[in-house]
């Protein structure tokens, strides 16, 4: 860097113009080198004059010649300052140009981060946009496929609606046609499977109420007589057995309590909500001869009737002549 520095300031310093420097210090640089580039000839003059005349040198002249010398030790004085000062200012701008570099290299970085992170950002986007594309795809698929199957369901539904409706004509029917011997049987045999549900029902509660009243008096049982063996070592005869008995009677005491709490058998029963099994019990026609009869027996009857409302009919018309 330093070999570097140098050879920029030899080239700075020979490409300086004349206008940098003021006209006066040119001019007296001008003389000061004219008189540098004489100096050898009139020294090598005077050492003559002085070996062959051997007379001092005039002080005029010599005081002339230092002034002159110290006018180009001025000059150079005042170019180094000038070089001095270049170097600074093209080490500042080069300094300036290295930060500017910098902050173009972090800004270039920066810039490709931030491509980088909005391609991955947009390429996400796209992926999500794509499944959420293809779940509303499999959503809309799903939910066709669903209407088609409550369409499907809702016919079949109007259909079994028709046929049912049919068959509560038709039993409507048959239950007309039913004899009232069989309605009563089948209506004897309704009533004891709704005392049955009932009878099952209670017996159902009253058990679990049992059950539970009694694990709860076991538990208090092992709660109140807890410690009693220990005391036995402990107490003498007499108040260990008072002991007891106390505890007993709090027992006894505490079983009645938890007795009472629990409903008694008409309690539960007056809880019982009766419910329809849903089962009407066998049909009397399980044979079509059955309703074959039945047909034949009313064509019987029909024809007694007009047999019988034919006489009538004749009857009247005799007693009228």
């Amino acid at each position: 860097q330093d070999s570097t520095t140098a050879s920029s300031r030899i080239k700075r310093v020979a490409k300086l113009r004349d206008e940098d420097i003021p006209m006066a210090q040119t001019e007296k640089l001008q003389k000061a080198l004219k008189a540098a580039a004489s100096a050898p000839r009139d020294a090598v003059s005077l050492v003559t004059i002085s070996s062959q005349r051997k007379e001092g040198k005039n002080v005029r002249d010599l005081v002339q010649k230092k002034r002159e010398m110290f006018l180009v030790q001025m000059a150079l004085d005042v170019k180094k300052a000038e070089i001095l000062k270049l170097d600074e200012k093209a080490r500042r701008k080069e300094d300036a140009l290295k930060r500017s570099q910098q902050m173009i290299d972090e800004d270039f970085t920066r810039f490709n981060n931030f491509l980088e992170a909005n391609d991955d950002k947009a390429h996400k986007a796209m992926r999500i946009a794509e499944e959420k594309t293809r779940a509303r795809q499999d959503k809309q698929k799903m939910i066709a496929y669903i209407k088609t199957k409550i369409n499907h369901v809702q016919s079949d539904i109007a259909k079994q609606k028709e046929h049912g409706d049919e068959a509560i004509k038709y039993r409507a029917f048959l239950d007309r046609l039913t004899p009232q011997e069989f309605k009563t049987r089948m209506a004897e045999q309704k009533r004891a499977r709704k005392a049955n549900r009932r009878k099952a029902w209670i017996e159902a509660r009253v058990a679990e109420q049992t059950a539970q009243m009694h694990q709860e008096i076991r538990d208090m049982e092992a709660e109140v007589t807890d410690g009693l063996e220990q005391l036995r070592r402990r107490l003498p005869k007499k108040k260990y057995e008072e002991e007891v008995e106390a505890r007993r009677e709090e027992v006894e005491k505490r079983s009645l309590a938890i007795r009472k709490r629990y409903p008694n058998v008409d309690q539960i029963a007056s809880r019982y909500a009766d419910e329809s099994s849903g089962d009407e019990g066998e049909m009397y026609f399980q044979e079509p001869w059955q309703l074959m009869e039945i047909f034949t027996q009313l064509e019987e009857q029909n024809l007694f009737l007009i047999q019988n409302g034919q006489d009538i009919e004749q009857s009247l018309e005799e007693v009228e002549n």
